[in-house]
């Protein structure tokens, strides 16, 4: 199959060009003003049928002069479908990263293996097969889950899932360095209900936030304590639990947690707005005073945490308007003692909501939302900051969905799925 290129001015040499087509034998235009150098280079339209390989150049003033240009395979890595294919974040390591979210396949130029949800790239984007989900989840690995990676190497995901490669694992699972399941992680019949993001405390202990009510058969609500097979931790006494669903939680260096969610009430006793802080034995910390806590407080709008190593202050981001009522946009570093820490100056802040913080490159903040200005200056929707609010990089173009890391690259899609190069980190 071809597709037809119309010069605009007359003869071979000239551009620019209107892309058409002769699919289904009608002519209808696909985009306008493309040069040939781009054309010539093998980079046409994203709307050119993926499997076309000849370029047939036409001459307005002589239509039967033409000639035809051999387009070279474009290198191609994308997740599989395209349409909604959303990697919802990722686990960054230094030569590899984790990503999960909508996809059932990746495609490497034109090579479809079947990833459901959760996929390991090397660093050329290529799949690391050393880790293989097999049939994968039977849910969408979305923004309300995730993975995160023990200091072993084992990963542990949660969500909404009830199975894994066929088997039961309500919500919850721990899974070998090669993908199979970590039978030696006794989950029982797991969680009522779904499961937001884990953490790790300094003993191995993992901490799950939620919505759930019980685990395996046990009353806790919207939090918990695992040991590291599974099993319920008792010496974590949390009462009847959060009022509503939690959302992110951080552990401190005391094995105490900061927690965020949709809650304004603890076992009973009235907290700030979306967040507190428990000592390591469950209790609240009085002393972390975040005073009404994130504003505008409703139930759709989440907030998540995230430190950078060897800080004490932690980074909190979402849809809030302020904090402790005073105004801060969507994004807020905050100190150990639930104050502002200004050491972070995001001046005018985020004008939309932030959907995800991660910490890339070892102090720098990987920040994605449906924003499309930071502090006055374009970001469409993703952008890179440095520890103290100002900004590293941002891309100047819109990239389809969330982009990737892996080492010192950072890859966003373009149109039609495909990764291209964004920013390399010098």
């Amino acid at each position: 199959m071809t597709a037809v290129i119309t010069l605009t001015t007359a003869g071979l040499n000239v551009g620019p060009f209107d892309i058409y087509s002769n699919i289904d034998g009608f002519t209808i235009p696909f985009e306008t003003n493309v040069s040939k150098n781009i054309l010539l280079s093998g980079f046409t339209s994203s709307n050119v049928p993926d499997d076309t390989t000849i370029i047939r150049v036409v001459s307005l003033n002589n239509c039967t002069n033409y000639y035809d240009i051999v387009v070279p395979p474009q290198t191609c890595y994308r997740y599989i479908p395209t349409n909604g294919s959303f990697i919802f974040s990722s686990v960054y390591k230094e030569n590899s990263t984790y990503t999960y979210g909508y996809f059932t396949d990746y495609e490497e130029s034109g090579l479809l293996t079947s990833y459901k949800n959760l996929v390991k790239l090397n660093p050329d984007l290529t799949l690391d097969t050393s880790f293989n989900v097999g049939t994968g989840f039977n849910e969408i690995l979305y923004s309300g889950s995730s993975i995160i990676e023990q200091s072993d190497g084992k990963i542990i995901a949660t969500g909404t899932f009830t199975s894994y490669q066929g088997l039961s694992a309500n919500r919850i699972i721990r899974l070998n360095t090669d993908g199979s399941r970590d039978t030696t992680f006794n989950i029982g019949s797991g969680f009522s209900n779904f499961t937001q993001k884990p953490s790790i405390d300094l003993l191995d202990r993992i901490i799950v936030t939620g919505i759930f009510s019980s685990y395996n058969g046990i009353a806790r609500n919207c939090i918990i304590r695992l040991l590291p097979n599974g099993n319920v931790d008792t010496s974590f006494v949390i009462g009847t639990g959060f009022n509503n669903t939690t959302l992110s939680a951080i552990v401190n260096e005391d094995n105490s947690l900061i927690i965020t969610g949709y809650f304004n009430s603890y076992n009973g006793v009235p907290c700030g707005n979306g967040i507190t802080k428990l000592n390591s034995i469950g209790t609240i910390d009085t002393s972390f005073n975040v005073g009404s806590g994130f504003n505008p407080y409703v139930t759709n709008n989440p907030t998540y945490l995230t430190r950078i190593e060897g800080e004490t202050s932690f980074y909190a981001v979402g849809y809030f308007t302020s904090y402790k009522g005073v105004s801060e946009n969507r994004i807020i570093k905050i100190d150990r003692f639930g104050n502002k820490d200004v050491s972070f100056n995001s001046g005018s802040g985020f004008n939309e909501s932030v959907s995800n913080i991660e910490v890339v490159w070892g102090d720098k903040l990987f920040i994605t939302g449906s924003f499309s200005s930071y502090n006055g200056v374009t970001a469409y929707g993703v952008i890179v900051l440095n520890k103290d609010g100002s900004i590293y990089y941002t891309p100047g173009a819109n990239y389809q969905h969330t982009p990737i890391i892996i080492g010192n690259n950072l890859f966003g899609r373009l149109d039609g799925g495909c990764f291209d190069l964004l920013f390399t980190k010098s």
